[in-house]
């Protein structure tokens, strides 16, 4: 028995590791260093994924291993996301895109790639791209293949719960003044990257993965659900603009309304209740989070964010304009490969001086105002192709589970509310709402370059797919 506990449960802790310890860091640790712990981490989830993963009624060990790597090797969502872990890979080892001076004409410049004709990278951003995709595959194997369905619920808790003592312990840090954390909580629509729309996904997963729990009537998972809600609203709320935070936590205010009231459906009046006051709990804590007095710079970029004018300045709007010219004339010139991970601040500099665009950019160039745009220039048709091929094979994953589901449901004969409260599994339903956030803050960010964003959407993905109702036939008499 301890050893079947062990190995349902001790593999998805280690896979909410992987995905939690990194959001939870990204507040104190630069790009390198986090796709560092990134990569040290997902190596030990692979071995525990190699030694020890969940095992089924009346499984061995070795049975065990054999059915989850025979099921891994058929998964076409797999091989997707492996496409894109090789290519980012390519992209880390073909790196040499950096700025180079010319002592006989004293000029800068930007050096090419070590091989032409084959995706680049500048930098550590070749490096922290392929931790980050090489993460999210072992993340998507693990809750796919190697995880059963209470597990995969403790997996969605744990991480979401870890990710929140890093939101709570970042946000006590702003208060304190560490500089890198005000900065953080000083970010608006101007900023290369939003830090909350990461704890945005997690408070999703930790959400919908919580009532789940609760509906079994788990005894452990009061706790871990209300530092789940607390933690990482409050770091939406403080690492955020205000206006898509305002936005993040009205969607999950009418996700989690929408979660109570089917389990006021299908599940015992007791346990309903309890939801309620974690949920408020949760809550509670969460604005008790914030009542400490902010310190003045960030008290005065959240008021500033709260105003659609403001946000939206004329400044920032014409530096808009001016990064996505330069965006799309360099792409035009690269359009298969782009010019490079992370190339782009290096190369708009020199562009702009040749086209005399130079006053309407920023301070600081960092990317575009619009993540889309930047994946396209900087990883080129071909990048964006991967990319999508490996979100779209989870899409269809979860649409598949939710057919399937419906199916079942129909087969069984349930109508109207109840089919419904059997079809919208929370966990099923969280995953599409951490994706909806991800898609929204691309628009005005470049979240994915951070290491720890597109695994979390991955594992958020991942979960929702495989969270579905399954049909089991009935056996003969």
């Amino acid at each position: 028995m301890f050893r079947v506990l062990v190995s349902k449960y001790g593999l998805a802790l280690h896979l909410a590791v992987l995905a939690g310890v990194p959001v939870a860091l990204t507040p104190f640790l630069d790009a390198a260093g986090l796709s560092g712990w990134i990569f040290l981490l997902s190596v030990f989830a692979v071995l525990w994924l190699t030694v020890s993963p969940s095992l089924r009624a009346g499984e061995t060990p070795s049975c065990a291993r054999v059915r989850a790597w025979r099921e891994t090797f058929r998964d076409p969502i797999v091989w997707a996301f492996a496409a894109a872990a090789a290519f980012a890979a390519a992209r880390a080892f073909n790196g040499g895109v950096e700025l180079v001076y010319n002592p006989e004409d004293e000029v800068w410049s930007v050096a090419a790639a070590r091989v032409a004709g084959l995706p680049s990278s500048a930098g550590t951003a070749g490096f922290v791209s392929f931790a980050s995709a090489w993460s999210a595959l072992v993340l998507v194997v693990g809750v796919r293949r190697f995880l059963g369905p209470a597990a995969r619920i403790w997996f969605g808790l744990a991480g979401a719960s870890v990710s929140a003592v890093g939101g709570l312990t970042a946000a006590a840090a702003a208060f304190a003044g560490l500089s890198e954390c005000v900065r953080l909580a000083q970010v608006d629509f101007t900023s290369s990257a939003f830090v909350g729309s990461m704890f945005a996904v997690w408070l999703f997963v930790g959400g919908g993965c919580g009532i789940a729990a609760l509906q079994r009537r788990w005894g452990g998972a009061g706790l871990p659900f209300v530092v789940a809600l607390a933690g990482n609203a409050v770091a939406v709320a403080l690492f955020s603009p205000p206006l898509l935070a305002g936005a993040q936590l009205a969607v999950f205010a009418v996700f989690s309304a929408a979660c109570l009231l089917r389990l006021r459906f299908v599940a015992p009046v007791r346990s309903f209740f309890r939801v309620v006051v974690l949920s408020v709990c949760g809550a509670l804590l969460s604005l008790a989070c914030l009542v400490p007095e902010w310190r003045p710079e960030v008290a005065e970029a959240k008021a500033a964010g709260l105003s659609a004018e403001k946000a939206f300045s004329d400044e920032r709007e014409d530096a808009a304009v001016a990064l996505g010219a330069l965006a799309r004339d360099m792409w035009r010139e690269n359009p298969w490969l782009g010019v490079g991970e992370g190339a782009f601040p290096l190369q708009a500099p020199f562009r702009a001086a040749e086209e005399d665009d130079e006053a309407a950019l920023p301070s600081e160039v960092n990317a575009p105002y619009n993540g889309f745009l930047t994946l396209l220039v900087e990883r080129g048709m071909v990048g964006l192709i991967v990319l999508a091929l490996a979100v779209g094979a989870l899409v269809v994953g979860w649409v598949v589970g939710a057919v399937g589901a419906s199916r079942q449901l129909v087969c069984e004969g349930e109508r109207g509310r109840m089919y419904w409260c059997g079809l919208l599994e929370p966990c099923a339903v969280a995953g599409a709402f951490a994706l909806a956030c991800a898609a929204a803050d691309l628009f005005f960010s470049s979240a994915f370059r951070n290491g720890a964003f597109p695994p979390s959407v991955a594992a958020a993905l991942a979960l929702a797919g495989v969270s579905f109702v399954k049909f089991k036939p009935a056996t003969g008499v």
